[in-house]
């Protein structure tokens, strides 16, 4: 038999665990280091100069926006968090070629991870050089056949 607890005992150890866990909070989260905020950014800003030159030379290579936006979602918001959490032996190296995870690798110590790790390990080990040599080549590669598309297309 389960026995109720009045609301008001809830009410009163919920009041309490929050005001000691409030100073640990309010250092950790509500005050973040200036180094951290700076790296923040930079990351930041590298996924949106990935996400766009990408985009422009798989748009450009296609001919068209909107297939190219939805590849660009389905990379992104649905394979890119399914290859980060399934580690797959026979693909690994599949795997660690994709620059959403190369990214995330390059990912601020101090944040939670970007797709629900929370600070678990990632799955797919790789190098931060890998990483910064799978993000080159990516941004090399679809530059550079967006740009012989666009060269090559009839007026």
């Amino acid at each position: 038999m389960v026995r109720a607890i009045p609301l008001s005992t809830l009410k009163a150890d919920a009041v309490e665990v929050a005001r000691q866990d409030y100073a640990d909070y309010s250092r950790y989260f509500l005050s973040p280091s200036t180094s951290l905020m700076v790296k923040a950014g930079l990351w930041i800003e590298l996924e949106a100069i990935v996400g766009l030159i990408v985009g422009l030379g798989l748009g450009s290579l296609m001919g068209q926006r909107t297939v190219a936006v939805i590849l660009m979602i389905v990379l992104e918001v649905i394979l890119t968090p399914l290859l980060s959490h399934a580690i797959i032996p026979h693909l690994i190296n599949v795997q660690r070629g994709v620059v959403g995870l190369a990214t995330a690798h390059l990912e601020p110590g101090g944040l939670p991870r970007a797709f629900g790790g929370g600070g678990a390990p990632r799955l797919v080990p790789e190098s931060t050089t890998v990483a910064v040599c799978v993000i080159v080549a990516w941004l090399v590669v679809w530059s550079g056949l967006g740009a012989w598309r666009m060269a090559t297309r009839d007026a």
